[in-house]
């Protein structure tokens, strides 16, 4: 985290912030880890109304190359007072604008909730995580009849994001529903799991290479043909 060489203004303004600050309601569900969050617009919508008559004001600035973006969050005060958090860099689940325009949101929407204190998303207290933990001891036993040392390791949330785009955008080449495809390429893939979000980086990469290999145009073609005889 980078900053001016004073932020006493800047403080005392975010203190007054946080005092007109009314969280935004959490209105959208994630349709594969069903929690409930708060869209990018309605986080810059709480902020916005938040930094009425602070001075604050902030800007997100957007760097990267053909494989991931970053996103930093600047905040500025009238004062010339200013404070800069580290930048969020997600990869990118392919290099086309539709997949980084996702993951600009993604990054915009949590850099932007980190920076002013919005609750995006919502808390379960670390119970995904848990569960996560405890399936891949599971699954450890169950391969070797022994307990592993160290417990699989599941994709991360920005990686599972851009995974969830790249099948969401295949789902709608192919004319199908989300949950459909998914179930679909799982099944493909001879997944360990149902649950999307335990999916190991492995298996997500499986399901990026099924995708490769088997586009959807090409998919639809052999559709049709069959349909023609």
């Amino acid at each position: 985290m980078k900053h001016s060489d004073s932020i006493k203004n800047l403080a005392n303004a975010l203190v007054l912030f946080r005092s007109q600050l009314v969280q935004p309601v959490k209105d959208k569900i994630n349709p594969f880890l069903k929690n409930k969050y708060v869209p990018l617009e309605g986080v810059v919508e709480a902020v916005d109304k938040g930094i009425h008559g602070t001075g604050l004001s902030y800007t997100q600035s957007i760097s990267g190359g053909d494989k991931s973006i970053t996103v930093t969050t600047l905040i500025m005060h009238e004062s010339g007072e200013w404070l800069e958090l580290d930048g969020l860099t997600l990869p990118m689940a392919k290099q086309d604008a539709q997949a980084g325009g996702s993951a600009i949101t993604y990054a915009r929407r949590y850099s932007l909730s980190a920076a002013f204190g919005i609750t995006s998303d919502t808390d379960d207290d670390g119970d995904t995580a848990s569960r996560r933990q405890d399936t891949n001891r599971a699954d450890g036993r169950r391969a070797n009849g022994t307990q592993q040392t160290q417990p699989a390791q599941c994709i991360q949330p920005n990686e599972l994001v851009v995974l969830e785009q790249l099948v969401s955008d295949y789902a709608k080449q192919l004319g199908m529903n989300d949950a459909k495809v998914w179930a679909w390429i799982l099944h493909k893939t001879k997944s360990r799991t149902a649950n999307v979000k335990d999916l190991s980086p492995q298996e997500a990469g499986q399901v990026k290479l099924f995708i490769k290999n088997n586009p959807a145009k090409k998919l639809l073609e052999q559709q049709r043909e069959k349909e023609a005889k």
